[in-house]
């Protein structure tokens, strides 16, 4: 069984309540009022709230239960694993099932279509597709940062190895606020970054070393990285 998890990854009572005791009070205040032009007095129905409308229920699985189904459900569970799980075999779903909670004080639970924070996951993935370059023999993990960014300060000394171990010694010196595209993050990496040529061969985590390897992923593929990143990893796996 091949198996591909991906974490792929959500006030009217009270108004209606308030709303609901004041129409009370005006019609009781109206029938307490005698009509004068009629000379009797007026009976109003109270206004009833409107009841609140019940939530869409969440996607649910279609998949159909099998041995195989029940066995992955009952290791999951035992196993108090908290997300969505997708399990693939032979280029089929044949387990598809949200567990958990996406925000336990609002009682949310996650489903098939729930949406998660990759964060460092995504960092991994960027590796897989620097090795799937370095396969092809598009790019060499020997390869000078220099090769790809040139002005960036000490770039002739550190290798892409490097980048991927966290150990070139790089490091921002602010982080955005906000980024509206990947060529915008890779122009603010660059006026922002600094080199630090005596960590050089030292691990140091420093996220930058992942933001530069995505936009050198965008050099040697001609794509996007996120582009790059859906044919090979979403589309198809590596």
């Amino acid at each position: 069984m091949q198996r591909r998890t991906l974490g792929i990854l959500v006030v009217v009572g009270l108004v209606l309540g308030v709303g609901g005791g004041l129409a009370w009070w005006f019609n009781g205040q109206a029938q307490m009022k005698p009509d004068t032009t009629a000379n009797r007095q007026t009976v109003v129905k109270p206004v009833k709230p409107q009841p609140k409308k019940k939530a869409k229920p969440r996607p649910k699985s279609t998949i159909k239960a099998t041995a195989a189904t029940r066995e992955i459900d009952a290791i999951l569970r035992a196993n108090r694993f908290v997300g969505t799980a997708l399990v693939v075999r032979s280029g089929k779903i044949i387990y598809e099932q949200g567990m958990g909670y996406a925000d336990a004080t609002r009682h949310k639970t996650n489903g098939v279509n729930s949406v998660y924070q990759l964060a460092s996951v995504q960092k991994s993935l960027t590796a897989g597709l620097v090795m799937k370059l370095a396969a092809e023999n598009k790019l060499a993990l020997t390869d000078p940062l220099a090769k790809y960014y040139p002005r960036i300060k000490g770039a002739r000394r550190i290798t892409l190895r490097d980048m991927l171990d966290m150990k070139s010694g790089l490091r921002l010196v602010a982080f955005p606020d906000k980024l509206n595209s990947e060529n915008g993050m890779l122009r603010f990496v660059q006026k922002n970054v600094i080199s630090q040529p005596q960590n050089i061969g030292k691990w140091d985590y420093s996220p930058v070393n992942f933001m530069l390897l995505a936009g050198i992923i965008q050099q040697v593929s001609g794509e996007s990285y996120r582009q790059y990143f859906t044919d090979n990893i979403i589309g198809h796996g590596i």
